[in-house]
């Protein structure tokens, strides 16, 4: 049983174990920065966690802290009623009283000294705690420097290349860094530091962070990145682009390291560490100098990661650019890379999962039992729509066959036929570049398609080509079978 369903029996569980505990003292969970949870430990959270009714008769608590709620009124109010153990709260900036009385407490008390700062600290507690270094350090507050500057302070023009490289980056190893550190001129070894090499350096640095122990993998915390990023892209605008222009190369490389160039493209999306480099790379795609490609990179990926069930290599991505700032208020996007993320941004993963039926945004639609209002099922409609006026442009094989299979059942009756032709033509090109089984089973995905059209020829023809790449797939002979029947063809039928 544990083996068939290890995460319900696991959470099961934990949760008794939980509630054992709670019994002799009160327990607090504490999810921490859940901006950056992944897609799958928010599904655990509401679907399993959150269901249990054993947890919702003990002592436990659940606190979440982030820059986005667990439950938005709009989108989740039947779950959010349900959850009586979270205590959901959005971290927030100081309001001015606040900044007022936080300044006064580590001794600026001057009405003009506190205006001043209420406007660079903009009421972030990151860089009032910068002041409040500063005034234990006995140094006077300089009120014209900007939050970057002073992170810099006491830094040589080289360390503050090595920063900027490393903002760049959501983590980086030594060879990433290597990489990086060498096209731009500096030296890796002794560049920003005679006794270490810039690795080692950046590793000691106080605003960096592990991320990753076992893969030796480090980054540079959230504020201070942000910081950074934002200082270069407003500086030097052309370098920051290139640099991510060149992170994504460099993932690219990585990926293509990892999987055999004759491989099967399904093989390419079995290979998790393949998955890991790809996301990465479309990640950077977002901020680098090509932006008009950018849709198109995300789409193809988009739309075949559909057809291998592998979401996650999109979804990564998406979560890592939400989780840095709302998609409007992000100016280190391109304006077009804004749009196009704010379009989808419902799209993923909700979209998922009503993307193969038709248009629904006039009855309810139920999301593991709960149900989205309609105004967010319009916006899901409308991301949809916007993905589908990209797929003329996509590159030919699995995504753009994949694309129209799903389009078929959304464009106009009129257009279907037209479309489904198209991604038959599709079909016919993704001989060696899918496993003969798969292959197999989109020409009877398209046969049944036609078959639902009452165009039973082209669904025979169809079921054909399914049968010569995989001779014994029977339930494509029985459709067939069916086919002829309509066609009052019975003995061939038989």
């Amino acid at each position: 049983e544990l083996m068939l369903e290890p995460l319900p029996k696991l959470t099961q569980a934990f949760i008794e174990t939980l509630v054992n505990h709670a019994k002799q003292v009160p327990i607090v969970l504490i999810l921490d920065t859940y901006e950056k949870a992944s897609p799958d430990v928010d599904r655990w959270l509401r679907e399993l966690l959150l269901q249990s009714k054993d947890l919702k008769n003990s002592k436990v608590c659940l606190l979440i802290a982030g820059r986005f709620q667990l439950f938005k009124k709009s989108e989740w109010k039947d779950l959010a009623r349900e959850a009586t153990i979270v205590k959901d709260t959005a971290l927030k900036v100081f309001e001015k009283e606040q900044i007022k009385s936080y300044l006064e407490k580590i001794g600026v008390s001057n009405k003009r000294d506190i205006e001043k700062l209420n406007k660079i600290t903009k009421g972030l507690p990151f860089y009032l705690d910068l002041i409040r270094k500063e005034q234990e350090d006995g140094e006077p507050i300089n009120f014209s420097e900007e939050i970057s500057e002073r992170l810099f302070k006491d830094l040589y023009e080289k360390q503050k290349r090595l920063l900027q490289l490393a903002a760049c980056c959501r983590w980086f190893d030594k060879p990433l860094l290597q990489s990086l550190v060498v096209s731009q001129d500096l030296d890796f070894a002794t560049g920003v530091d005679e006794s270490v090499d810039c690795f080692e350096w950046l590793k000691g640095y106080d605003l960096t962070e592990f991320v990753d122990k076992s893969n030796y993998r480090y980054c540079l915390k959230d504020v201070a990145r942000d910081v950074i990023r934002q200082s270069l892209c407003g500086k030097e605008s052309t370098k920051f682009r290139e640099l991510h222009s060149q992170l994504q190369k460099y993932f690219e490389g990585l990926a293509n390291k990892e999987v055999l160039p004759d491989l099967y493209e399904s093989e390419k999306y079995e290979n998790e560490d393949w998955c890991e480099y790809t996301a990465e790379a479309i990640y950077h795609a977002f901020f680098n100098l090509r932006y008009k490609e950018c849709k198109l990179y995300f789409l193809n990926y988009f739309f075949a990661s559909r057809f291998f069930d592998q979401i996650s290599i999109v979804i990564s991505p998406f979560t890592a650019i939400l989780a840095e700032a709302e998609v409007s208020e992000n100016n280190l996007l391109h304006l077009e890379n804004q749009k196009f993320l704010e379009d989808l941004k419902r799209l993923i993963p909700l979209g998922w999962l009503i993307m193969t039926s038709p248009p629904i945004p006039k009855r309810k639609v139920k999301v593991n039992d709960a149900v989205l209002p309609k105004a967010l099922v319009e916006t899901i409609e409308n991301g949809i729509e916007k993905c589908f006026d990209q797929i003329d442009s996509l590159s030919d094989g699995v995504a753009k066959c994949t694309a129209l299979m799903i389009k078929v059942w959304r464009c106009r009756s009129t257009q279907r036929l037209d479309v489904l032709k198209q991604a038959e033509q599709q079909a016919s090109l993704l001989e060696n570049k899918i496993n003969p089984n798969a292959h197999s089973n989109v020409f009877y995905e398209v046969a049944n398609s036609y078959i639902s059209l009452e165009k039973y020829e082209e669904a025979i023809a169809s079921f054909d080509k399914a049968l010569q790449i995989k001779p014994d797939l029977y339930y494509a002979w029985n459709n067939r079978g069916g086919a002829l029947v309509n066609l009052v063809r019975y003995e061939e039928a038989i």
